[in-house]
């Protein structure tokens, strides 16, 4: 799979000329790699998101710049904190004839049948770190959780039928997901009991203490008298 972006050259990159691209619904980027000098270039908007939603981080993206193609990932993206927007993306250029490591995206699909019986599936990796060509990058793998039969069975990398022409960079048993056993009437029990004495905790530290009765009173006359003397 591969995703086209067309890309212009940059010739200024102060503030003020980003600030420009930025304002017509561009991104300002740059295209490095260790066979390249870096590029900065601006892209489309809309397109880039296009494409990012199509190949992720882990897929080709072949980025045109002034009749140049370039083989690439996207490496860095980063935003704007208040609006959410992207502000500038990084564009690494890979050799199609070595290999890289890059992580790819775990898609769990399938039932497992002691989620049926009230456990919670528990995916203790997202994603798996592979070694491979360029062209055999993709960008997500599947992972079939129907082994899971009971709360002692464990999917391990071993288990994940990979792409061809992918090598799994962790431990053949390492594991990618389980079942946790739904809690006990006695667990949730327990758990409810401890609840409920956190919450006293807080409320006693929280509690300022009363003076006994007439203490205030004792105090406010003593107050009065050092005061006469």
């Amino acid at each position: 799979m591969k995703v086209s972006l067309n890309a212009e050259t940059r010739v200024l990159t102060n503030r003020a000329a980003v600030q420009t691209i930025r304002a017509e619904r561009k991104i300002p980027a740059v295209v490095y790699g260790p066979e390249m000098k870096p590029i900065s270039i601006a892209i489309e908007y809309n397109p880039f998101v296009k494409a990012l939603a199509e190949a992720g981080e882990s897929t080709l993206v072949e980025v045109e710049v002034a009749g140049t193609k370039h083989n690439t990932l996207i490496k860095d993206l980063q935003t704007d904190p208040a609006t959410g927007r992207f502000t500038h993306v990084d564009f690494y250029a890979v050799s199609m004839k070595k290999e890289l490591e890059t992580d790819v995206s775990l898609v769990f699909v399938g039932e497992a049948e002691a989620v049926k019986t009230g456990g919670t599936l528990m995916k203790i990796k997202d994603a798996l770190g592979v070694r491979c060509l360029p062209k055999d990058l993709v960008r997500s793998i599947e992972v079939s959780i129907e082994k899971l039969k009971t709360y002692d069975d464990v999917i391990t990398v071993a288990d994940i039928a990979l792409p061809e022409g992918l090598t799994a960079l962790a431990d053949a048993d390492d594991v990618i997901a389980k079942v946790s056993a739904p809690l006990t009437e006695d667990q949730l029990k327990a758990l409810e009991a401890e609840n409920a004495s956190d919450v006293t905790k807080v409320e006693v530290i929280g509690k300022k203490e009363e003076p006994a009765e007439g203490e205030a009173a004792a105090d406010g006359e003593a107050a009065t008298k050092a005061a006469k003397e």
